[in-house]
């Protein structure tokens, strides 16, 4: 009989179970909390001071299936339309953007339709 053996085993009596539950549910909560941007989506997407732009996807594709003008149209920088705001929300969530049109204006002096009325409307 080995005398060495210690009769209490603390590892015993720790909740292994409870510590990897809080364990996981802390891993949930920070990964809920930071928000990760895809790397691949903010290389296409640039802020300046005219607003959000993107370059087109299918750039690397069979090019030559391509013609000329369909090239030149790929390589071109383009403004981020509302469709792509659904894109760029999923994909980068750590940036917060906002649709902000320009401002409705009613005057209908300004408006197209005031060429086909007469000039004594209103």
């Amino acid at each position: 009989m080995r005398r060495d053996i210690r009769a209490y085993n603390p590892a015993k009596n720790i909740d292994w179970v409870g510590i990897k539950r809080k364990w996981r549910s802390k891993e949930l909560f920070m990964k809920k909390r930071k928000l990760k941007n895809h790397p691949r989506v903010a290389l296409r997407f640039r802020l300046t001071r005219f607003g959000w732009e993107r370059l087109q996807q299918g750039r690397r594709g069979p090019k030559l299936n391509m013609s000329g003008q369909k090239r030149r149209n790929k390589k071109r920088i383009r403004f981020v339309s509302r469709h792509d705001l659904v894109k760029l929300t999923k994909q980068m969530p750590g940036h917060r953007l906002r649709l902000r049109d320009p401002p409705i204006n009613n005057n209908p002096n300004i408006q197209r339709l005031r060429n086909t009325i007469n000039s004594y409307f209103a």
